[in-house]
């Protein structure tokens, strides 16, 4: 997979979504945590998905990770799987796969802000 896009940081979270949500600081480091340990599994689900070429799968797994996404504050994450999401049953192949490795590393980009929370 190429034609990587990254974006800037200052759109990939918001904290004080979460914050708002859930009140407590240790409520909000068991969410992030729980998120954390997720994205390596979302990303190899992502990756067997296009492999098979099983679009109902990828277009399952981008509406999945848009919804925690936009419930743990993730702006620009929210953003990139919902484009996955509506491109992933009619969109040519390269252009999803560059979607999904834009989706992947927006993954891991988001990661590493919310590491600084947790």
């Amino acid at each position: 997979m190429t034609d990587t896009v990254i974006i800037e940081k200052k759109a990939i979270f918001d904290p004080d979504c979460l914050k708002r949500k859930l009140g407590s600081a240790d409520s909000v480091r068991e969410i992030l945590n729980l998120f954390l340990a997720i994205i390596p599994v979302r990303i190899d689900e992502l990756k067997k998905a296009f492999e098979a070429e099983d679009r109902t799968k990828l277009k399952s797994l981008a509406h999945s990770i848009k919804g925690n996404a936009l419930n743990v504050g993730g702006l620009q994450l929210t953003q990139v799987a919902y484009e996955l999401e509506q491109n992933s049953l009619t969109g040519e192949k390269k252009l999803l796969e560059t979607m999904i490795q834009n989706l992947v590393t927006n993954l891991l980009l988001f990661g590493d802000e919310i590491k600084k929370f947790v």
